[in-house]
């Protein structure tokens, strides 16, 4: 390790520099402070001990220089009893400690020591900060619960392949966003990622945006147009609400699934294609091979590797990392240096509302909070009626009577709320037992049990 000494007497200049090569520093020592700062600027010595009053330069201005230099040094003052204060205003300005003359070796040796850890720890402090905010974040999909972890996981096995998944989840829960970081960490990352909303093309005009056509393919087509996926040549196709496609085009994307090629609008012949393609769905994609708008073949192909993401409603734990991710959004888009704070009564609104438009209805109020915000603080007042009111109603309306005590009545209560609560889950997952158990995070034996002492019925009065 390195260290620097600048003092203007020459007594310490010629002890301290013995002192610190018994505790394993190589030292330099000037009596210039000028010439001390050319040396740290060069070499960067993890350690810097200074003298608070010299005549060229004060202590305080070779720490103000030191901390633009080399601002991860160790910077101890060293000060006799009169400028005490001076070494008090060299800590607020980011000196580690200051050390009174004289000094023993033991004394110094336990400054350095205690100096040395403390930056350690701000150190791993740091990273350790820099590995949660990685480890909450994968691309710009943000989340901290156990759900959103398994995605993360997902993604960074099924990225490197060719595999194609299909993601099921609400409307607004960030489908794409799961298939633009899917095409960020595969092998295709610098060749195009091409998306298309299958409900925002009229089914009529689908099939040539989707495989472009020839000249005179139809009327007004006055020359050949490349469709879009041959414009993800190399790279990733993502299509949204993949199961609203009209079913014979379905059957013509299978064929580039299967074969890798596909025939322009009003052409003959085959044209190869390399690209990855994932698909997304609000609709339950299973039920909706049921129900005979999705092709049960194409269904298979696309559904490799099927990723499901949770509602909002089902990862609360997740607002207030989401909260804060779109605040610092609303400060960039609405070119502020300010960043806005949300009081912790309006983040709780926030978190107990059980936001029906997900992810995206939350990024939307929490920009126009934002906009809106006095004094650049969000309080409970800012909160829209409708989130504060929609929590407020939140309440169970029982009228067993006044001769209930509290126990009978919270019994009473959560009943009502594990029987309503078990329902729900049943028919979200059809009937499915085992994956409702898992999603509610419930051993199924505790849910079969739970679905008896209810006289729930059996899987079949759940199916869709």
């Amino acid at each position: 390790m390195t260290a620097l000494v600048i003092d203007d007497d020459p007594i310490m200049l010629g002890t301290i520099p013995d002192i610190l090569e018994l505790l394993d520093f190589d030292t330099e020592s000037f009596d210039d402070p000028i010439a001390g700062l050319n040396y740290l600027e060069q070499e960067k010595p993890e350690l810097v001990l200074c003298d608070l009053s010299m005549p060229q330069m004060t202590g305080l201005e070779v720490l103000q220089k030191a901390k633009e230099l080399h601002p991860d040094a160790i910077f101890i003052v060293m000060t006799g009893y009169a400028s005490i204060e001076s070494a008090v205003d060299a800590m607020r300005m980011g000196a580690s400690d200051y050390i009174q003359k004289p000094f023993t070796v033991d004394h110094l040796r336990l400054i350095i020591k205690k100096s040395m850890t403390e930056k350690q720890l701000r150190q791993e402090n740091r990273e350790l900060k820099a590995k949660l905010t990685d480890r909450y974040k994968f691309d710009n999909v943000i989340g901290r619960s156990q759900s959103m972890q398994k995605i993360f996981a997902q993604i960074e096995k099924v990225a490197p392949t060719n595999a194609s998944v299909l993601i099921h989840g609400e409307s607004g829960t960030g489908k794409e966003m799961i298939a633009r970081a899917i095409h960020t960490y595969s092998l295709r990352k610098e060749l195009p990622f091409v998306g298309v909303d299958c409900v925002a093309i009229p089914s009529h005009l689908l099939e040539s945006e989707l495989f472009g056509y020839e000249k005179g393919a139809f009327t007004g087509a006055a020359s050949r147009r490349t469709g879009l996926l041959e414009s993800a040549e190399k790279g990733t196709f993502f299509m949204d609400e993949v199961t609203e496609i009209d079913y014979d085009v379905q059957a013509k994307l299978l064929r580039v699934l299967q074969e890798r090629q596909f025939r322009r609008v009003g052409g003959r012949d085959l044209t190869n294609i390399d690209i990855r393609i994932l698909a997304a769905t609000k609709r339950d994609p299973l039920k909706a091979v049921h129900d005979k708008i999705f092709r049960e073949d194409l269904y298979y192909r696309l559904n490799v590797i099927p990723i499901e993401l949770p509602s909002l409603r089902e990862r609360k734990e997740d607002i207030p990392l989401l909260v804060n991710h779109f605040i610092k959004g609303a400060a960039a888009l609405t070119n502020s240096d300010v960043t806005v704070r949300i009081e912790s009564d309006a983040l709780n609104v926030l978190i107990g509302y059980e936001w029906p438009g997900n992810i995206r209805e939350l990024k939307n109020i929490i920009e126009r909070l934002c906009i809106m915000a006095n004094d650049n603080v969000i309080t409970l007042e800012d909160i829209p009626p409708e989130i504060r009111g929609a929590q407020a109603n939140f309440t169970l309306d029982i009228n067993w009577g006044d001769e209930l005590t509290f126990k009978d009545a919270k019994d009473k209560w959560i009943e009502h709320f594990e029987r309503d609560f078990l329902e729900k889950a049943l028919k979200k997952h059809s009937g499915n037992i085992s994956r409702a158990a898992e999603k509610c995070g419930v051993n199924r034996r505790t849910f079969h049990r739970l679905m008896s002492k209810y006289e729930l019925g059996t899987f079949r009065d759940y199916r869709n």
